[in-house]
């Protein structure tokens, strides 16, 4: 910047940096928002009632499809962003589901996560991997239930406990309630399954389930649960009493779901695609009839058996294909299962020759879908192995390439196969590589064809594909449902999702077809962990098992009961109904979010976008300006996607060894970045190639993103802390005509930069316990949701005795550029123009006005402050009545130790929440400056 001072760009692109802080901390969820995904409405509300909550231990039970993952990982940007980085997290998921975890930690997220395999080198290490901040485990990974230890981790991530090893689940059970967070995810929580609700309630609400009696793991389940009703009962009613608290107020203290939140696609019936069943019920072959009837057979010779056999599980593979039974009949002639020569028979009945219908179905399908949509991708539910496996290699044999010139059509596929071995099998299981290759393959477009064993149907997001096939209809109406959700799914677009359902009829599968579709699962969807589908569930399997071909039929009324909701599969509890979060809470939450501008000054802002993309358009104008400034080698890639690097010939002096250096913050000479939550794709691309066709990782930069968190945290610190500096900065500044600043030709300018958090008004984290700082941190929370921060300016003329305030716009010109990518900051020199202790009397009147200006925005919300206080304190005072009785109870020593520490932090939540609410005027001092403006 020949003949001029680097002191207002840094004094600019400090401010940008500081403006980026207080939107983190008031309008982007502190930090959750910068996730890389959709905002949508029934998140962002979920994800402020957990962060603002008096403790994130919740549960979060969406239904398929609707981003329990987006969600946590939210609250994890959050709170990694609160506690500077220093945030120690266990994500504990399914091995099915480790691939798709770590790309979306990866893609979403910003971080690495950290993993560890039974093989690795240090394996007895613990202190190889104490210390890393995310940790992916998983059963096959080598996670022992030890290591599940609040002492490690401050935040527990467990994804569907029902998938876990048995000592894993028993495990988190005893010690989950103990993390400082906690967020549990599944899909089908257990409303209607006494042992596993109270296991759930141990972790949301151990003082509630121990004053009842539940401390013991074998405390008798329904008799516990009876009790928590009553005791909630009692609050309900006592709730209807004159001059007693609002019910809302009981409710959040004393019901017992209050920790969980479940969303329901019937609450947001436009957010997810509409779902389409075609059927195809074909004629079998005379071969099949007798396989089928042959293997009915043997199944009622086998009955006692069903335990070593899983006879449910050869029922399906004798309708399934030829390929998967073929392995499990040798299996079990080679075993000693033989019966009546009846396996034998079957296997004469397996040759290619006598013809596949259901294989000739799906070919069928297949050619319709492609030759409506040559570029259509497409799951087939396999159900196992070796089924996936053989439809793998044949459909592409089978189908060749087809369609037209101008767009053909070539079969490409993969097979999702199961990561575990039944008794029997003698294909290997799949490797998590393995998975997460085909899955890769798929979402990028490689694979359009996808076949999958009962790996896919939790979990799994394969948005991608709008057609599912039904190779042979699933026994397990949640089993439907959750296949189906693996398609229907946020983010996946308009397009209706067609589910295609295969069956042979006149066989039990056209029949099992007809109760699944009666309940309502392949079109409607919804809850399905209820004791009546339970019941459907049950019967389907006795039904089709046996040999009386009425049995299906006589299901029908409970399926259809399913389809009506005439029992509700949802939890129930006597103040479930008054806690206020809902769809239009959720609703309100977005928004106000969706609502809110750019902190100001931005820079290069375009009017007319909503407040999300506003927003994003001031982060791109603070890159652009300082590309401009020459402080940055900016360009687009295209699709979204720029280039940031550190210019050759800086004209910045030291530019590359600043704080600011992309090549510092990321050992690379640039840096591929995405903005605009537009551009985004589903699922989030990891990489993009250079000129040379190289790959490298592609950032979302927003909140999180280590390249976005560096940037701001250099450029404040060069920008505007500079505590060597007590003594205000002096410039001499020369604005052209249509600079913002250019109405303060000829006027000495005392300009005031600071900030207001909230969290300077509570305890400092340094000297308090764990607990104690996370009640913190959830009570800073809590107030920032009330009080949002300020980037607080103050501006005087010194032209005048006394000084004179500039409005608001005066003190933003300063901090502005010309409206153009291309503006430079106006020429500027670092001088003396003023006597020093005039400045510094003009500084502190700057300050002055910006305090007032904060104290005069959070008196405005002082009212809404005192009233959500009181409702706090009365959520934590009956929070402490129940510590104090679950501590009267006989606990463990570690339970013991755990509550205590969570009274204290409770007794100390009580005292220093009144004090905040009184102190708020707290305004951080950060830079001083005096210009004079020509």
């Amino acid at each position: 910047m020949s003949g001029s001072n680097d002191a207002l760009p840094k004094l600019i692109f400090g401010t940008q940096a500081l403006r980026r802080l207080v939107e983190r901390e008031s309008v982007e969820l502190f930090g959750a928002l910068g996730v890389a995904a959709l905002r949508l409405p029934h998140q962002l509300g979920n994800v402020q009632r957990a962060l603002t909550a008096p403790r994130v231990r919740h549960l979060l039970a969406d239904e398929v499809g609707l981003g329990k993952t987006v969600q946590a990982l939210m609250v994890l940007n959050a709170l990694h962003a609160q506690t500077k980085g220093r945030l120690r997290a266990l994500i504990l998921v399914p091995d099915a589901l480790v691939a798709q975890w770590r790309e979306e930690l990866i893609t979403r997220a910003h971080q690495a996560p950290v993993g560890r395999d039974r093989e690795s080198e240090d394996d007895d290490d613990d202190g190889a991997w104490r210390d890393r901040r995310v940790r992916l485990a998983w059963p096959r990974g080598g996670i022992t239930a030890a290591e599940i230890h609040p002492d490690r981790f401050d935040l527990l991530i467990v994804d569907e406990v029902k998938e876990l090893p048995a000592s894993l689940q028993e495990r988190i059970a005893r010690v989950a309630w103990r993390f400082s967070s906690l967020l549990l995810l599944t899909a089908t929580p257990p409303f209607h399954d006494p042992e596993g609700l109270l296991a759930l309630l141990r972790a949301l609400e151990p003082a509630k389930v121990i004053a009842a009696g539940g401390a013991a793991p074998d405390a008798e389940a329904e008799a516990v649960l009876e009790r928590l009703r009553a005791r909630e009962a009692a609050e309900a009613d006592a709730a209807d009493a004159e001059g007693a608290p609002p019910r809302a107020w009981v409710a959040a203290a004393r019901c017992g779901l209050r920790g969980m939140i479940r969303t329901r696609r019937a609450d947001w019936p436009d957010l997810t695609p509409g779902r389409v069943l075609i059927t195809r019920i074909v004629e079998p072959t005379e071969a099949e009839v007798r396989r089928v009837a042959l293997m009915w057979r043997y199944l009622g010779h086998v009955s006692g058996l069903s335990q070593e056999l899983d006879l449910e599980r050869l029922a399906q593979r004798a309708l399934r294909g030829r390929d998967s039974l073929r392995q499990r009949v040798t299996w079990l002639r080679g075993h000693g299962h033989e019966r009546e020569g009846l396996l034998a028979e079957v296997s004469a009945l397996l040759d290619r020759s006598l013809g596949d219908s259901r294989l000739d179905a799906l070919l069928e399908l297949l050619i319709e879908i492609w030759g409506a949509d040559p570029d259509a991708r497409v799951v087939v539910v396999a159900g196992d192995n070796l089924t996936a496996d053989s439809l793998a290699k044949r459909l592409p044999e089978l189908l060749g390439s087809f369609g037209t010139d101008e767009r053909p059509v070539v079969p490409r596929a993969a097979a999702l196969r199961n990561q575990s071995k039944a008794p029997g099998d003698i294909d290997e299981p799949m490797s998590e590589s393995e998975l997460a290759s085909a899955l890769e393959g798929f979402n990028r477009g490689d694979v359009n064809l996808l076949l999958a064993a009962d790996v896919g149907r939790t979990g799994l997001n394969l948005q991608r594909a709008r057609h599912l096939v039904l190779y042979s209809v699933p026994w397990d109406p949640h089993d439907v449902e959750q296949w189906v959700g693996r398609v229907d799914r946020l983010g996946g677009g308009d397009e209706t999702v067609r589910v295609y359902a295969i069956a042979l009829r006149g066989l039990v599968d056209e029949r099992v077809l007809e109760v699944i579709q009666r309940a309502g699962v392949l079109t409607e969807g919804g809850a399905l962990d209820g004791a009546l589908v339970q019941r459907v569930r049950d019967a389907i399997r006795a039904a089709a098992l046996s040999d009386d071909p009425g049995a299906l039929a006589r299901v029908l009324p409970s399926a259809r009961a399913v389809a009506r909701g005439s029992e509700v599969d949802e939890a129930t509890s006597p103040l479930l109904r008054d806690l206020p979060w809902g769809p239009e809470h959720a609703q309100s939450v977005f928004d106000r979010l969706a609502s809110a501008p750019p902190v100001p000054p931005t820079l290069l802002a375009r009017p007319g976008a909503d407040g999300f993309e506003a927003r994003e358009q001031a982060l791109l104008g603070w890159l652009y300006a300082a590309k401009a400034a020459g402080a940055y080698l900016l360009r687009s890639d295209g699709g979204g996607v720029l280039r940031l690097g550190d210019p050759p010939n800086p004209a910045w002096r030291h530019t590359a060894q600043k704080p600011w250096s992309v090549r510092l913050l990321t050992e690379r000479p640039w840096a591929s970045l995405l903005v605009r939550r537009a551009k985004l794709r589903q699922p989030p691309q990891r990489e993009v190639r250079d000129d040379k066709g190289d790959l490298h990782p592609l950032r979302f930069f927003d909140h999180g993103s280590e390249l976005h968190d560096g940037l701001v945290k250099g450029w404040l610190r060069e920008g505007l802390a500079d505590p060597k500096r007590p003594q205000p900065t002096q410039l001499a500044l020369t604005v052209p005509d249509d600079h913002p600043a250019a109405p303060l030709r000829g006027q000495l300018v005392a300009l005031w930069v600071g900030c207001a958090f909230v969290g300077d008004l509570l305890p400092a984290p340094k000297g308090l316990t764990p607990a104690q700082r996370a009640a913190r941190d959830a009570d800073e929370r809590w107030l920032a949701d009330l009080l949002p921060a300020q980037l607080a300016l103050g501006a005087v003329s010194l032209n005048e005795r006394p000084p004179r305030p500039l409005p608001l716009d005066a003190a933003l010109g300063l901090l502005q550029l010309q409206g153009s990518e291309d503006a430079k900051p106006p020429d500027c020199v670092e001088r003396r123009v003023i006597a020093e202790d005039l400045g510094i009397q003009g500084v502190e009147a700057a300050r002055r006005q910006a305090e007032a200006r904060v104290a005069e925005a959070w008196a405005e919300r002082r009212p809404a402050l005192e009233a959500a206080l009181a409702e706090r304190l009365f959520v934590l005072e009956a929070e402490l009545e129940e510590l104090d009785e679950a501590l009267s109870m006989g606990v463990s020593a570690g339970d013991r130790v755990a509550l205590e520490a969570e009274r204290e932090a409770t007794w100390a939540r009580l005292a220093w929440l009144p004090l905040a609410a009184r102190r708020l005027a707290a305004v951080g001092a950060l830079r001083g400056v005096v210009v004079r403006v020509g």
